[in-house]
């Protein structure tokens, strides 16, 4: 009778303790809508001029800068009361201007020491803001992503643009991803244009998971609508409950939070939660199974930084705004940032990401924009620090360098025009094929640099000299070899074969328009 009794409590021991060695991973899956972060430059066909240094708001160098230290100290603190030093794998951002914004959020030491970068497609938004999703790269893997436009169901708004849908796929843990960050259209508008939203929504996520049906889908954004509107809760199917929860709804876990009086921003004195993060069934333990093999919902939480909140006069307790009543207050968001967390078993995780690792490797590589970047930005510092007493030689020598630097990007855009030039009906699929190398807003951000050289050189009568010697320019595409490319197009390289370029312009702006005359709708 002991030996049994002993027996047992030895089987007891051994379950409890290999219990006990069972390990898991979490991670954090954030949003944060950054209120107006504007560059202090224009862009073309966009209604930002407030934000430029002459405008209403003064926008000048030191506001944007102090606008982005802001928000990079507010998204690298998100999730490190669970995640210290690590915070968030994926952040939806709202409210971003454009690339070149995005690059300087990037840059600032919170989130450059972390290696986050960026996703994102420069939408039709009439004053410019567009969302995106920074990523932590050592903890998601990015796959594809793309802009699916918000389509007016009225033909009345046939004309008028607003905020599409940020649609990025990638593996987090292992696992595919779907992530759609949106900022539906603003209250002024009626929420007719909130609930289109919501049906449009649940067909890209249905999209997804047509594809790939264990896809964990995420919903993200700042929706203009709390928990309970129809938008969320009929259009989307994002239900409080997780009993509730069938296939084809969504679980919305801050309808609870809402309820308990708290949310994510404060007008007249009252909280709304617009800014949620809604789930797909498939990432939910209903049963309280504590399976946890695959992606599963933990929590949710308002990251609620003291920093973040007001602590006197009028706007008390209400979030730290950028600018309020026309004054300049240094602070960070009219919204509160948001997370949730999953967990996953950390023996699953090492084996799914193996397999991760294969599928990757597979895929046919991207433009290593990158790289680039860095190579390039290298040659405009070092141009800004001795171009001025550079010899001829050596203005040429770096002119070539720059050329060597993007030789991988010309290469694709020749490449791509040869084929339009080829077979024009392919336009609309080969310019898509360029848009899913270009997935962090690299070919902005390689222009900019390119211009910045020109810019340099031009302020010396050498480096201007050597800019404009199209001998030159011949020469060094001959030696890169893309005199060939532009010869097989264009015949011969002369001013005529700049031709070539401008009509693969010319047909992408035929596939994809861009109306400057967008509805306000914000």
């Amino acid at each position: 009778m002991k030996r049994h009794v002993l027996l047992i409590a030895l089987l007891a021991f051994v379950a409890i303790n290999a219990s006990a060695q069972r390990k898991f991973n979490v991670y954090a899956v954030g949003f944060y809508n950054l209120e107006n972060l504007f560059d202090t430059q224009h862009d073309e066909g966009k209604n930002d001029y407030e934000y430029m240094p002459n405008g209403s708001y003064k926008w000048n160098d030191l506001k944007y800068n102090r606008k982005l230290h802001n928000m990079a100290r507010a998204l690298s603190d998100m999730g490190t009361d669970m995640l210290p030093g690590v915070g968030c794998a994926v952040i939806g951002v709202s409210e971003v201007e454009n690339a070149h914004a995005l690059t300087d959020l990037c840059a600032q030491p919170e989130l450059a020491a972390r290696g986050y970068k960026f996703a994102h497609i420069e939408g039709p938004d009439r004053r410019g803001v567009d969302c995106a999703l920074l990523y932590n790269p050592s903890l998601f893997t990015l796959c594809d992503v793309k802009l699916v436009q918000y389509v007016q169901e009225l033909e009345a708004d046939s004309a008028y643009k607003t905020r599409g849908f940020l649609t990025v796929t990638g593996y987090l843990a292992g696992d595919p991803v779907g992530i759609i960050v949106c900022h539906w259209p603003s209250r002024a508008s009626g929420s007719f244009y909130r609930e289109s939203g919501g049906r449009q929504v649940k067909v890209v996520k249905d999209s997804l998971l047509a594809l790939n049906p264990n896809m964990k889908v995420m919903v993200m954004g700042d929706m203009n609508d709390d928990p309970q509107n129809k938008s969320m809760s009929v259009e989307l199917r994002a239900k409080k409950k997780l009993k509730d929860v069938k296939e084809g709804d969504m679980f919305n876990p801050w309808w609870a939070i809402l309820d308990s009086g708290t949310g994510t921003l404060s007008y007249q004195g009252s909280w709304n939660l617009f800014d949620q993060i809604v789930m797909t069934p498939n990432m939910l333990d209903i049963h309280k199974t504590k399976d946890y093999t695959t992606l599963t919902y933990l929590k949710c939480q308002i990251q609620r930084f003291d920093y973040l909140i007001n602590k006197e006069g009028k706007y008390k307790g209400t979030p730290k705004r950028t600018t309020a009543s026309g004054e300049w207050l240094d602070g960070y968001s009219d919204h509160l940032p948001v997370a949730v967390y999953l967990v996953k078993d950390a023996d699953r995780v090492a084996i799914d990401m193996e397999e991760v690792k294969k599928l990757v490797a597979a895929r046919k590589p991207k433009l290593d924009f990158d790289a680039m970047e860095a190579d390039l930005a290298k040659i405009v510092e070092k141009a800004k620090v001795e171009g001025e007493n550079w010899t001829e030689e050596e203005w040429k020598a770096q002119a070539k360098n720059t050329a060597l630097a993007v030789k991988p990007m010309l290469t694709a855009v020749m490449d791509l025009t040869k084929k339009i030039q080829q077979d024009p009906s392919a336009a609309e699929e080969l310019v898509k094929e360029m848009e899913s190398l270009d997935l962090n807003g690299g070919f902005e951000r390689i222009g900019k640099l390119m211009e910045e050289f020109e810019a340099i050189a031009d302020k010396t009568e050498i480096g201007k000299k050597v800019m404009e010697d199209d001998e030159f320019e011949k020469q060094i595409m001959k030696e890169l070899g893309i005199e060939e490319m532009l010869g097989g197009m264009a015949g011969s390289i002369d001013d005529d074969d700049e031709i070539g370029i401008d009509k693969a312009v010319e047909i992408e702006e035929d596939v994809a328009p861009v109306d400057d005359n967008v509805h306000p709708i914000e």
